[in-house]
């Protein structure tokens, strides 16, 4: 009804208008002067003009007013819709920033994770003071001064090995334990990585209690990680430690004796 109501308001104005020019006309005697009867009937017709002017614009204000109250109430529920949509647009914003936030803690943990493991591979392995003080009270209640020799040898070619196997061969001795220098390994018996533990000539009798799960047990107490096992059965009785090169694996290593192992051998208490 938006145009059309209001050009039948611009009608019932223009023909109320025309019903009041009549209405003035005659009161004011601007025509027929002289005859009275004639004016009476031309004001009689200016009213009823007046009349349907005043019902039209009546009735288009009445149809102008509806068309505006629907089109404000379709303008509400546009504002409504949109000032929703919004909402909802902002509550997905929020969540996409959280997403992003987590996406990007995750990266960084990663990050320092990686750092954490180069960082860990890329040191040099040491035996601090604290570990040779653990290797020592240990070797005290446990009668290391009595185990047999440790010999302590390093794989070729890797500075870092030959210099940790130095620092341990040091700890061993400053701890009690006895220990000899047996240089680089060249029979390719350091060839595995991380540090190794074993025994020869186990066919001659393996001494009570067991040297090697002695030695492995305080390793485990002063935290110096081993990574893998060694032994031969020929020749005569000893104990070794090979330093092979740094494992790409950082973290504990698993251990080497099955259980059955140390029930067999008998894990010292």
């Amino acid at each position: 009804m938006g145009l059309a109501g209001e050009i039948w308001e611009y009608i019932g104005e223009g023909t109320v208008l025309v019903g009041v020019v009549l209405e003035v006309i005659c009161e004011r005697k601007l025509i027929l002067k002289n005859d009275t009867e004639g004016r009476g009937r031309i004001e009689a017709a200016g009213g009823w003009v007046l009349v349907v002017g005043l019902c039209i614009s009546f009735s288009a204000l009445v149809g102008t007013n509806e068309y505006f109250n629907s089109t404000i109430a379709v303008l509400n529920a546009q504002t409504y819709s949109a000032i929703e949509a919004a909402f909802q647009n902002q509550s997905e914003f929020v969540d996409a920033v959280k997403a992003g936030a987590q996406l990007q803690k995750e990266a960084e943990d990663e990050r320092l994770e990686r750092i954490e493991v180069e960082a860990a591979y890329l040191m040099p392995r040491t035996v601090s003071p604290e570990q040779v003080d653990l290797l020592r009270e240990y070797a005290t209640t446990h009668g290391g001064q009595k185990m047999p020799t440790v010999t302590v040898e390093a794989t070729p070619s890797d500075p870092e090995a030959l210099a940790y196997a130095g620092q341990l061969f040091n700890a061993l001795n400053s701890a009690g334990w006895k220990a000899e220098w047996g240089g680089i390994a060249h029979d390719g018996s350091a060839s595995n990585p991380g540090l190794c533990l074993g025994d020869t000539g186990e066919n001659s009798g393996i001494p009570n209690p067991n040297p090697v799960l002695v030695l492995e047990e305080a390793f485990r107490i002063a935290h110096i990680e081993l990574s893998c096992q060694s032994g031969k059965g020929g020749g005569d009785y000893g104990v070794f430690v090979l330093v092979g090169h740094r494992p790409l694996t950082v973290g504990a290593a698993s251990s080497r004796f099955s259980e059955a192992q140390w029930r067999a051998k008998g894990r010292p208490k």
